[in-house]
């Protein structure tokens, strides 16, 4: 039989339980939304920095594939895609509206109605 050490101390496991540190964590991110939703230029700065965030992450997982599979739309057939999307500027635009815009906008605005609801306890 193995007995714990005599320097152990009960409080420190019950500290580092994980229903304890998930506690704290939810602690801290409410305080860390109380700061954020005190002030409107606060709100407006997070908004911002999660958009350009949300931006940079869908711009990047659009761009890499059709990077990667633009030289060879070509030989599947896809030529005639690629040459609509490209030549016609009313397709690119609503292409660039669509991916770099409305999306992370989308996202964002319900990311902040849903930390809303939860700062307000709804």
């Amino acid at each position: 039989m193995t007995t714990p050490p005599a320097d152990s101390d009960a409080t420190d496991a019950i500290v580092r339980s994980p229903t304890s540190e998930a506690e704290q964590c939810e602690a801290g991110l409410r305080r860390v939304l109380a700061y954020i939703c005190a002030r409107r230029h606060r709100r407006v700065i997070a908004g911002i920095v999660v958009f350009l965030v949300l931006n940079m992450t869908i711009g990047l997982v659009t761009s890499i594939p059709f990077t990667l599979l633009t030289p060879f739309l070509p030989l599947i057939g896809g030529g005639s895609l690629f040459e609509t999307i490209y030549e016609k500027p009313l397709i690119l635009a609503l292409w660039v509206f669509v991916t770099d815009l409305l999306m992370p906008l989308t996202i964002t605005l319900l990311i902040f109605s849903r930390l809303r609801r939860i700062y307000r306890g709804h």
